[in-house]
């Protein structure tokens, strides 16, 4: 989505919070690039957020906001500074994905990039989770009665249905 203006773009503030990453201009009509970064810090919203501008004097200010990149137009990278923000957004966005499951009925997250597969057994999904940050293949199994049509939606594009009864996280 593009917006005229700061103003034009906080009127929408039930849906900032599904943006995958808001980039700013510093100097924009009605409120600059750093009141809007408030504004959505303001109101709790974690979306990443990038500034673009032509001057270095925000950089420090937009930092405050906790900004993903910052962004000068006169680079003659500019383009390539841009796809590099949003890969690396998409590395994040991915790297915090959870999923639930109810296990035993209590409800449990486990982040996406630790299932390393899930496969089905009778009624049953079986979800491996790895174990520890090391290069090992020492998983954890979670047992959970779950259709995969039931959790198919919530998992990331690194999931991959091989069989009727497997799927895989491609990033193994």
């Amino acid at each position: 989505d593009s917006y005229f203006s700061g103003a034009e773009l906080i009127k929408n503030t039930n849906k900032l919070a599904n943006y995958n990453l808001i980039l700013l201009d510093c100097q924009m009509p009605e409120m600059s690039g750093l009141e809007v970064a408030e504004y959505i810090r303001n109101m709790n919203i974690n979306v990443p957020i990038a500034f673009s501008t032509d001057y270095y004097d925000f950089t420090i200010k937009g930092y405050h906001y906790g900004l993903v990149r910052y962004l000068v137009k006169t680079e003659t990278a500019f383009r390539d500074n841009i796809i590099e923000c949003i890969k690396y957004v998409k590395s994040i966005k991915k790297e915090n994905e959870s999923l639930s499951i109810k296990v035993d009925g209590v409800i449990q997250k486990y982040r996406q990039s630790d299932i390393v597969w899930i496969t089905s057994e009778k009624h049953y999904l079986v979800f491996y989770i790895k174990n520890g940050t090391d290069d090992s293949w020492s998983c954890s199994e979670i047992k959970a009665r779950i259709r995969f049509e039931d959790i198919s939606e919530s998992l990331s594009s690194s999931f991959l249905r091989v069989h009727q009864r497997n799927i895989i996280n491609m990033d193994y």
